[in-house]
């Protein structure tokens, strides 16, 4: 993605939060995201609170894990028992290597940009808080929360550190600064 197309990004989404009912949407939002945070201990009602985002969360694992060679073999959004609690979903792989580690295991974190563009767009066509957009706001909660890396998520993306390291040096490198201590 251009440098331009991030920074008008970012300049929509700053105008949208700029408005008034752009802070009371996202107000909205964290509301919901604060009532699926208080629903964790309760399983039942928050894995299905939680079920949209959940199943975005283990999807973007799957296509992680196709796109970078990791095989994914099993997909589930069944939630269980696991030794510190549940797991709402699982994907599991037959290939998670140094290469794909990091991409499989962060995933979600695609979850947060493509959240934020919704919220941007839902703000931008507002004529009134009706009660749709209460569903849309709890839609974009569930997409805010799920985008969270689990504990097992960066635990595989650990496996790939070596690599974000290197791919920071180069790009320092690359980066006018970077590039001037490196000719000396």
């Amino acid at each position: 993605m251009p440098a331009s197309a991030i920074t008008h990004y970012l300049n929509s989404l700053a105008s949208a939060l700029a408005t008034p009912s752009g802070k009371v949407y996202a107000g909205v939002v964290m509301a919901c995201v604060l009532v699926l945070y208080f629903l964790r201990n309760h399983i039942v009602l928050f894995s299905l609170a939680a079920f949209p985002g959940t199943l975005l969360h283990e999807f973007l694992h799957f296509i992680a894990g196709l796109v970078t060679f990791g095989r994914p073999t099993g997909f589930s959004v069944i939630p269980r028992r696991v030794s510190r609690g549940y797991a709402l979903g699982s994907v599991r792989f037959a290939r998670v290597r140094w290469y794909n580690a990091w991409f499989i295991g962060l995933a979600p974190l695609l979850l947060l940009p493509m959240a934020l563009f919704l919220l941007v767009w839902r703000v931008q066509g507002l004529h009134g808080f009706v009660l749709t957009e209460l569903l849309w706001a709890y839609l974009l909660a569930t997409l805010i929360y799920a985008s969270l890396p689990s504990w097992p998520d960066i635990k595989i993306a650990a496996g790939s550190f070596w690599l974000l390291v290197f791919a920071v040096a180069v790009y320092w490198i690359v980066t006018s600064e970077g590039f001037r201590i490196a000719q000396l």
